[in-house]
């Protein structure tokens, strides 16, 4: 699938389909931007942007930090929907984490994961107010279909610092 779109998340509830435009000005190619909500008609927090070429993605994705409506958002490849059966060739590339304490950063995921192969990708999963929810996705840049290497040792991340036990 030829797809030329980014997810956005840590969006306010009042966020709309302008803010998000607002992130990408001065990128051309931008097709359209769709906040997702809730019954209410209240954002669930994130939303898409959808571009004319695969060059003005990777504008799009220098954006990511930029702050809209006093929160800074992330901003990183959109992947498409599967169901669960149909995930394998995605599972080679992406690692999913859980137990994440609140304050751990997505750099200092980034970094950690390094260890292990080329990090195309975190995804730090929020809730709707901005919080951590305790887990993330960490996409590789080459699967190979294969999984990536499992880090040497247990390690504990917490805030912008991690952390390997001494023996």
């Amino acid at each position: 699938e030829d797809k030329k779109s980014v997810f956005v998340q840590n969006i306010g509830p009042d966020a709309t389909e302008d803010d998000v435009r607002g992130i990408f000005i001065g990128i051309g190619g931008l097709t359209a931007a769709r906040v997702v909500r809730d019954k209410h008609g209240t954002s669930k927090g994130f939303a898409y942007a959808d571009f004319a070429s695969h060059e003005d993605v990777d504008k799009a994705l220098q954006r990511d930090g930029t702050v809209v409506q006093g929160r800074k958002v992330e901003v990183s490849k959109s992947r498409p929907l599967h169901a669960h059966h149909q995930q394998a060739g995605i599972d080679a590339k992406t690692l999913y984490v859980s137990g994440l304490a609140p304050t751990v950063t997505r750099e200092t995921v980034r970094e950690l994961f390094s260890q292990s192969g080329q990090v195309e990708d975190v995804r730090m999963m929020r809730d709707r107010d901005g919080r951590l929810r305790g887990f993330c996705y960490v996409q590789f840049a080459d699967g190979n279909g294969q999984p990536p290497a499992p880090l040497p040792v247990p390690v504990t991340v917490t805030g912008n610092k991690w952390n390997t036990p001494t023996t």
